[in-house]
């Protein structure tokens, strides 16, 4: 197949959605109840901190307002969502 066929879908390590509206994914976004672990880690990873200090955090980073770990969503600890 030619080049030109292909479509970029992905830039970069994560998790795309062609379904970026599905009302579980709007909930997920909007729970306040995310672990402090999971927010100091992503907040760690979002920052400009040196990479020994971000190292064994490779695996989170967010997309779209969602937390993923190895390209997975995150689902806080809101029982009304697991």
């Amino acid at each position: 197949m030619k080049p030109e066929v292909f479509q970029t879908k992905a830039l970069k390590r994560g998790h795309a959605t062609m379904v970026n509206d599905h009302p579980i994914l709007r909930r997920i976004r909007e729970s306040h109840l995310i672990e402090e672990e999971v927010k100091a880690a992503l907040d760690l990873i979002q920052s400009n901190a040196p990479r020994r200090l971000k190292k064994g955090l490779e695996d989170w980073n967010s997309e779209d307002g969602l937390i993923l770990f190895r390209g997975k969503v995150y689902v806080p600890e809101d029982p009304e969502i697991r």
